[in-house]
């Protein structure tokens, strides 16, 4: 199995997601209130309406909206860490003086859901939510965060901002998501999913004004509970836990991150995982005892760095596990495309490997993120099918919406297991789109494996195999999906025996809002490709009919962020496949170490 190298980080036109943490008002305490610190219980009396007013006239031009959200961002986009390291002091001096709003987190359940394995969903009744004051505000979120063993992800982002026009702009209204992960006080794991609308204001300050809460309402808010954690990170004891220079800093300022591939390399059964790096490549072998021992160079895997995707596959039907690596390479100083070619490691029986590329026809350049393994022509030997990428820092994408100047697709044949030829052109599926990942699966059960290919900058590409030759036939399956798609995976999602597709997708909600600014100005057919790229994951489900029927928002599973590779497994063991899906981009451990 095989994961995909990260991106490079000019790739994008999606906006930067922002974190903006602001949201509020300013009108004066009502005695009604909760009185500071207490601990409201929620009740059937009728409740404090909070009132956010739509901002008139308000501030319209793209640019100056943006420029606010920027302002607000610069000032809050610490709320998240101070949340997660549970810094309450610090998050009431974000609050107005004469904040009014909702407490964050204890709305009464309305309803609830028992999940396998102990697992609960709770909804929470938004409208019967106390109302409370500045200090009563920080007085709740300690009483229900504060006792957490372990806060481990705190999300807050602006999904829309309207401010009213001045000189300058001085309050504004602010839409919120917010998505809380962690430990509770008794070792279960909780998850709170909360929208949110809060107005701001600027509070003068001596220094141009403060940005600060003023009146928060919650819109909706539901919570997941299970009992005992499902995983723990045992990667440091397992051995497992190699730790690189961070992004950007002197020593690794490579964009092309690099993949991972698992493999029985020793034929021991038990799986081992490969993954490539700027400098070496690693290979962790699996001693069967939870842990894991680095033998790349050991077993001629070292190599010498600067690999991308990889993958484990018989190439020679020997019965053992040999392994192929892409390579992106660089630019010479003459601006001319230098760098490594494809890599090839052959197996040579108890997990020894020889590099043989040259030998088998694989010492070529390609500009290559990622494979996918298949025996497209049915004669018995598994097939690679390379996806190029492009080399985005020598030849910028030439459109945002159908980019084709990237690099040509490969489709490796494997010549009775002796050597590859490269055929992609006569076969039909040598596109020049900038292709990140592809997975092949026989989705129209005709007994031989078709090929979904995820592009960037562009619309993806389904190949139908027709005996060894490929048709594209996205466009009649309704699976052309614009987009920057990170990763392919088929599997029986809804238990109806029929293949179905998850995709990749990054999802921002700064970009959405930026885009629905200017969604008049654009014409519609490309505002629905803009749209997509910043929309996140997408579910295509086989209808029956020998189609699919795209599935986003409503399957549950679109927004993962900066989502990249996804597997799909049942992990609670209900008899269901979930997905497993890795998000993030330069990413630290807290909210604003990004």
């Amino acid at each position: 199995m095989a994961d995909f190298a990260p991106m490079r980080s000019t790739t994008w036109c999606t906006l930067a997601l922002g974190l903006l943490a602001a949201c509020g008002g300013g009108d004066e305490a009502d005695p009604a209130a909760v009185p500071s610190g207490s601990s409201p219980a929620a009740s059937d009396e009728p409740r404090e309406e909070i009132l956010i007013p739509e901002p008139s006239p308000r501030v319209l031009p793209l640019h100056g909206v943006e420029e606010l959200t920027a302002l607000i961002d610069l000032r809050f986009r610490a709320l998240g860490t101070r949340m997660q390291i549970r810094d309450f002091a610090g998050i009431e001096r974000l609050l107005a003086p004469e904040f009014r709003g909702h407490d964050l987190f204890g709305a009464p359940v309305k309803e609830r859901e028992d999940l396998a394995l102990g697992s609960f969903r709770e909804i929470h009744d938004v409208g019967r939510a106390a109302v409370v004051d500045r200090a009563g505000f920080v007085a709740a979120m300690e009483r229900h965060i504060g006792p957490w063993r372990r806060i481990e992800q705190s999300i807050l982002e602006v999904e829309k901002a309207e401010f009213r026009d001045g000189e300058p702009p001085t309050t504004g209204r602010v839409f919120l998501f917010l998505k809380l992960i962690g430990v509770t006080e008794r070792g279960g794991r909780r998850s709170i999913t909360a929208h949110a609308v809060g107005q701001v204001d600027a509070f003068p300050d001596g220094n141009g004004g403060t940005w600060k809460i003023s009146k928060l309402k919650v819109e909706s808010a539901e919570s997941l509970e299970r009992p005992t954690a499902l995983f723990v990170d045992v990667s440091r004891s397992a051995g497992v836990a190699h730790e690189g220079i961070r992004y950007g800093k002197p020593g690794n300022d490579d964009d092309a991150w690099n993949g991972a591939a698992a493999g029985d390399v020793d034929g021991d059964g038990r799986f081992d995982v490969f993954t490539p790096s700027s400098r070496r490549n690693f290979l962790y072998r699996n001693a069967g005892d939870g842990g894991f021992a680095e033998e790349a160079e050991q077993r001629g895997l070292l190599g010498t760095g600067g690999g991308t995707g990889c993958v484990f596959f018989d190439f020679d039907n020997d019965g053992d596990q040999d392994l192929a690596l892409a390579q992106v390479g660089w630019f010479e100083l003459d601006e001319e495309p230098g760098g490594k070619t494809l890599e090839f490691y052959e197996n040579g029986g108890e997990g020894r490997f020889d590099e043989v590329a040259d030998r088998v026809g694989l010492a070529v350049r390609r500009e290559g993120y990622s494979w996918a393994v298949l025996d497209h022509d049915a004669d018995g030997f598994l097939d690679l099918f390379l996806c190029g990428y492009g080399r985005i820092e020598g030849d910028l994408n030439d459109s945002w919406v159908e980019a084709t100047n990237g690099a040509k697709n490969s489709l490796f044949r494997n010549v009775d297991g002796d050597r590859f030829e490269d055929v992609a052109e006569n076969v039909g599926i040598d596109d020049s789109r900038w292709t990140y990942a592809a997975a092949a699966a026989d989705y129209d059960r005709d007994g031989d494996q078709d090929l979904y290919v995820v592009n960037s900058f562009g619309s993806n590409r389904m190949y139908r195999n027709d005996g060894g030759k490929f048709t594209d036939v996205a466009p009649e399956l309704g699976m052309v999906e614009p987009g920057n798609g990170l990763s392919a995976s088929w599997g029986d999602l809804n238990n109806d025996g029929r293949l179905d597709l998850f995709l990749t997708n990054p999802a921002s909600n700064a970009g959405q809002r930026i885009l629905n600014h200017i969604q008049s100005s654009v014409r519609a057919e490309m505002m629905a490709s803009l749209h997509r790229m910043a929309s996140g994951n997408t579910l295509f489900l086989a209808d029956g009919a020998g189609g699919f029927e795209g599935s986003r928002k409503e399957s549950g599973a679109a927004n993962a962020h900066w989502a990249w590779s996804s597997t799909l497994c049942d992990l609670n063991l209900d008899g269901a496949l979930d997905v497993f899906c890795p998000n993030g981009f330069v990413t630290g451990d807290l909210p604003h170490d990004t």
